[in-house]
């Protein structure tokens, strides 16, 4: 009986400590996770339960704010059972990542994120200060096992596209659609509107492979000169202001 009683003690204080985990946890986790792009300025709350505002490190080291956003841990039950994230960034939507024994669920209902904020994750520096507009994500679920096979699917939109080297004009807006079919990650991307109109379809499969395939239209003077950046993928179109896109990489 006092064994029992000297063990209840230690498992009350660390169920105790996990339920009061501090907001501040998340924010170290995530600048770690994006090798310091990103952080949680002001974080209030707890590990399951905060408040913060996501921001990004200026070129001088201030933290600038992008996004008010709350987020709850939970676990949820259903199939899957599993352990979720949810967040929830008012007018910039919502989206929730779910854990589970067999893989992994996302879904999203217009979540979206400042493109600058969005070039700098994925590129790993501050290249995105010479891009404007939001990429908005939207759809699902989309379950994944641990294999990295996948089913249902994602919309993605880039909504008025505009880059420092186009001054004054605004490059267009474009969808995403991700589909997973098994181990193979279809995709087809086309533009709503804009100067740059795109239409393009490809896949990556399970074994790394990657194919795409479209076509770009715009003005000539500057589709023209795309093709010699990448003369291996970009080929003159059959007519002017135009371009033709094939990429076939196998491992």
């Amino acid at each position: 009986m006092k064994l029992r009683q000297l063990l209840i003690a230690p498992a009350l204080a660390l169920c105790w400590i996990a339920a009061n985990w501090p907001a501040g946890w998340v924010d170290c986790w995530l600048a770690q996770a994006s090798t310091g792009h990103l952080r949680l300025a002001g974080a209030e709350g707890s590990l399951w339960h905060g408040q913060a505002v996501l921001a990004a490190p200026s070129r001088n080291d201030d933290l600038v704010g992008w996004l008010p956003l709350t987020w709850d841990v939970a676990l949820k039950a259903g199939a899957p059972a599993g352990v979720e994230l949810a967040v929830d960034a008012g007018i910039s939507g919502k989206i929730a990542l779910r854990l589970h024994l067999g893989g992994w669920r996302v879904s999203a209902q217009d979540f979206s994120l400042p493109l600058p904020l969005l070039v700098d994750v994925l590129s790993g520096s501050s290249d995105g200060a010479g891009w404007h507009g939001r990429f908005e994500l939207a759809g699902g679920p989309m379950d994944c096992d641990w294999k990295r096979e996948c089913h249902g699917g994602l919309e993605g939109r880039l909504q008025h596209l505009g880059v420092d080297w186009l001054p004054g004009t605004t490059a267009g807006s474009y969808r995403l659609h991700l589909e997973g079919q098994g181990n193979t990650l279809q995709f087809a991307v086309r533009s709503d509107e804009g100067m740059l109109r795109v239409d393009g379809h490809g896949e990556r499969a399970g074994n790394g492979n990657f194919h795409l395939t479209g076509s770009l239209d715009g003005p000539p003077e500057l589709i023209g000169q795309l093709p010699q950046l990448a003369p291996s993928y970009l080929r003159t179109g059959p007519r002017p202001g135009q371009i033709t896109i094939a990429i076939d990489h196998r491992q």
